[in-house]
């Protein structure tokens, strides 16, 4: 094992990144300039194993975060031995592509009924739209803020589930949980 490690080490910071490429195995309909933005490998000169595997997590979570929930991202690397230097292809299947269904919030329960009418004409989460993590947490936000600036200096989110997300046929549910 110890071989392994350090034939590992050595083997790879000998080689040079020659090309990073996105293969879209059934559809692409996230450009390849904010995959690229996504993972470090493009900003790099060498290839390490750890940054590539790091940058495989990276895109999953890029694809889960924009509502692909089951993308499913492989790296392919082709040594060249006589210039020393590697390509790299990351293998992506986006998959459903879901969309935000019910927005459900609890904890709100001792605010004021006029307060609760204006979050709830709140519109910065549309149901039917596609889902982004990026908007979810600027909805919720917007309660907050709102929440802090009408007398619940305290509003939080829970901190073990502020945000419940329920996958359904080709949409999402989300639960924001509200305390204090």
């Amino acid at each position: 094992m110890i071989v392994f490690f350090f034939t590992d080490i050595t083997f790879s910071q000998f080689y040079e990144i020659d090309e990073v490429e996105f293969i879209h195995t059934d559809k692409e309909t996230i450009d390849d300039s904010e995959l690229k933005d996504a993972v470090g490998l493009t900003q790099s000169k060498y290839y390490y194993s750890d940054a590539l595997n790091d940058d495989v997590i990276s895109l999953r979570n890029y694809y889960f975060d924009n509502g692909y929930f089951e993308a499913k991202v492989e790296k392919v690397l082709t040594f060249n031995n006589e210039d020393s230097t590697v390509s790299i292809k990351f293998l992506i299947t986006e998959n459903q592509h879901y969309r935000t269904g019910n927005i459900l919030y609890t904890g709100l329960n001792n605010v004021t009924d006029n307060l609760k009418a204006i979050i709830d004409t709140m519109k910065t989460i549309q149901t039917g739209k596609y889902f982004r993590k990026d908007d979810m947490i600027d909805y919720s936000n917007g309660i907050l803020d709102l929440l802090q600036n009408n007398g619940y200096m305290n509003a939080t989110l829970k901190s073990d589930s502020g945000y419940v997300i329920l996958k359904h046929d080709s949409t999402v549910n989300l639960k924001i949980h509200f305390i204090r």
